[in-house]
C-alpha cells in the first residue's frame, strides 16, 4: 500500500505531456481561471531588467500581472533606474512599444501578412496603453532573503503564479506548456526549472537537460503553482530564513497536501519550451546562487534534515525494499520494552525497525541512545511551532500528518506500541493506522492503564494484542505469538 501511495510519476517527454488530456489549452489564454502572475525577486544582478520584461510579455501565455521585488538589495538604485528605463520604454503607448509589439507580439499571435497592417496596429496600440497596468514593482530595506517574494505571493489574485529567481527567463512557450501540464491529472503539481531529489547531489533541468519531465523532492530556479499552494510553506516551524525555502514549500505540499513536484523537460528540439535561456549559467554566476553562497549549504543541509525528522516523504522511498516496522512510543521505559521484545526477530527477517514519538523535548528519551537501536528516528514535535500545549483535537491533527510522512518516507507496513499507555498522541497514531489499514500490534499492559477509556478504544482499533503485566517477563507462548505475527507480516 505504501508503494502505491509513493511511487513516482512516469518520466515522460513533453510531446508524450502534450498528448495526455488537459483542463487547459492555449485558446483559453485569456480566461480567468488560467489567469497568471509572474513574480521575479532580484538582488544583485543587474542589467536583466529588460530582458524579463521582453521575455514575459513575448509568452504565448502572457500573465496577467508581473511583479518585480527587491528587498535590501545592495545595487537598489542601479535597479531602481533600470526599472524607470523601462516605464519610459513601455509606459503609455511609446513608439519603442508599438514598434517592439509589432516586431514581436504579432508574430506570437500569428496574423497574416494582411492582417500585420490593421490587426496588429490596433492590438499593439491597445497592449501598450494598458500595459502598466500589469506592471508593479515592490521594494524596501528590510532583508527578507529568499522568503521575501513568496510572502508577497500569498496575496496574488490569480489562481496561478509563477515565482522566479532573476537567472530563470523563461523562453516564450514556457508559460504554455507549464499551464498545461498543471492542468494534467498526472502532474497537478509544483513545477520548477531545476530539482533535485534529496538523496542525491545531483540537478535535473539546465545542468542534466533532461528531455522528461522528474518527479523531485524539491525544486528550484523557478515555481509554477496554483496560488493557494503558496500558504503550505508557512504552515509549520521555519527552520532558517536565510535559505531553504524551497525544502519548506515542497516539503510541506508533500505533507498537507499531497502535492508532488516536478523539474519540466528541457526539449533539445523546441528551447522555446525551455525555462531558461541559453546564457543561463553565465547570469547565474552573476549573482547568490544557492549553495555558493557561504553557510548557505550548511544551513540547507540542517533543514532537510530536521524536515525528515519531523516526517517527509522522499521520492526514492517506494525503492526501500526490506520489511519495515514502526515503533512509537513516548517513554525511555516503553521505547526500550519494545525494542527488546521485537528487535531480533526483526534481524531475523532481514527488516528495519524505525522509532516515532510525540515530542521528544517533553519525554525521557535519551535520543544519543535511541538512535543507536533503530533504522531512523523521528519526532513529530507536537505544539513546537507555538510553543504551547496543544488541544486534544489539534495534537490528534499534527499527528495524523506526521505519521502519515513517516510511513511513506521509511515505507513501514505494521506499527507496534504498548496500547496501554494509551495517551492523546497514541490514541491519535491509532486511528491514523487503522485509517490507513496499517496492521496494528499492541503490546497491552494490563495493570499499568493510563486512560481506560482510551485504551479500551486502542484495543478495538488493534489488529493483533498481546496481554502481559508490569514486570512480568514474556512467556515463551507470548513471544512465540508476537514471532508468529512478524513472520506473517513480514515474510
Amino acid at each position: 500500500m505504501m508503494i502505491n501511495l509513493t511511487k513516482v510519476q512516469s518520466a515522460l517527454t513533453l510531446d508524450e505531456i502534450l498528448k495526455i488530456p488537459s483542463q487547459y489549452t492555449i485558446l483559453k489564454k485569456n480566461e480567468d481561471i488560467f489567469a497568471l502572475t509572474a513574480i521575479i525577486g532580484l538582488y544583485r544582478r543587474e542589467g536583466l531588467i529588460r530582458r524579463w520584461i521582453e521575455a514575459l510579455l513575448i509568452q504565448t501565455h502572457p500573465p496577467k500581472e508581473i511583479w518585480f521585488i527587491h528587498f535590501a538589495s545592495p545595487i537598489a538604485d542601479k535597479l531602481d533606474l533600470e526599472i524607470k528605463e523601462m516605464r519610459s520604454l513601455f509606459y503609455n503607448g511609446s513608439n519603442y512599444c508599438n514598434k517592439w509589439c509589432k516586431e514581436n507580439k504579432c508574430k506570437i499571435d500569428n496574423l497574416g501578412k494582411d492582417e500585420t497592417g490593421s490587426k496588429c496596429f490596433d492590438k499593439c496600440l491597445k497592449f501598450c496603453m494598458t500595459l502598466p497596468s500589469i506592471l508593479f514593482v515592490g521594494m524596501g530595506q528590510m532583508q527578507l532573503k529568499y522568503f521575501g517574494r513568496f510572502q508577497l505571493a500569498l496575496q496574488c489574485r490569480t489562481k496561478y503564479v509563477i515565482v522566479f529567481d532573476d537567472d530563470c527567463i523563461p523562453q516564450k512557450r514556457y508559460l504554455e506548456v507549464a499551464m498545461y501540464t498543471i492542468n494534467t491529472k498526472e502532474y497537478r503539481g509544483i513545477l520548477g526549472t531545476k530539482g533535485t531529489p534529496t538523496s542525491e547531489s545531483y540537478y535535473y533541468g539546465p545542468v542534466s537537460k533532461s528531455n522528461q519531465i522528474i518527479e523531485v523532492d524539491v525544486v528550484g530556479g523557478s515555481w509554477f503553482m496554483e496560488s493557494e499552494w503558496v500558504k503550505l510553506m508557512f504552515h509549520d516551524k521555519i527552520y532558517s530564513w536565510n535559505t531553504g525555502e524551497d525544502f519548506h514549500l515542497c516539503a510541506n505540499a508533500r505533507k498537507y497536501a499531497n502535492i508532488r513536484s516536478f523539474v519540466m523537460p528541457v526539449d533539445e528540439n523546441d528551447d522555446s519550451t525551455h525555462s531558461f535561456t541559453k546564457d543561463y549559467f553565465d547570469i547565474s554566476k552573476r549573482g547568490d546562487t544557492t549553495g555558493l553562497v557561504h553557510g548557505s549549504s550548511s544551513s540547507r543541509i540542517f533543514i532537510r534534515d530536521q524536515l525528515w525528522l519531523r516526517g517527509d516523504r522522499l521520492m526514492d522511498s517506494y525503492k526501500i525494499s526490506k520489511p519495515s516496522l514502526l515503533l512509537f512510543a513516548e517513554t525511555q521505559y516503553d521505547t526500550m520494552l519494545l525494542i527488546s521484545l521485537v528487535q531480533q526477530q526483526m534481524i531475523q527477517l532481514g527488516g528495519l525497525i524505525h522509532f516515532a514519538t510525540s515530542n521528544m523535548l517533553k519525554t525521557d528519551i535519551e535520543m544519543i541512545e535511541i538512535r543507536k537501536e533503530f533504522e531512523s528516528v523521528h519526532d513529530f514535535m507536537i505544539g513546537r511551532d507555538f510553543n504551547i500545549d496543544p488541544t486534544p483535537i489539534t495534537a490528534t491533527a499534527e499527528i495524523l500528518y506526521g505519521f502519515d510522512m513517516v510511513m511513506q518516507g521509511t515505507q513501514s507496513t505494521a506499527v507496534i506500541i504498548l496500547g496501554s499507555s494509551s495517551t492523546i498522541n497514541m490514541f491519535a497514531l491509532v486511528s491514523a493506522a487503522f485509517l490507513r489499514n496499517i496492521p496494528i500490534i499492541n503490546i497491552y499492559t494490563q495493570d499499568n492503564i493510563v486512560d481506560l477509556r482510551r485504551a479500551e478504544v486502542i484495543l478495538t482499533m488493534s489488529s493483533f494484542t498481546i496481554r502481559t503485566f508490569t514486570n512480568q517477563t514474556f512467556s515463551n507462548l507470548q513471544s512465540q505469538q508476537l514471532n508468529n505475527l512478524l513472520v506473517h507480516l513480514y515474510k
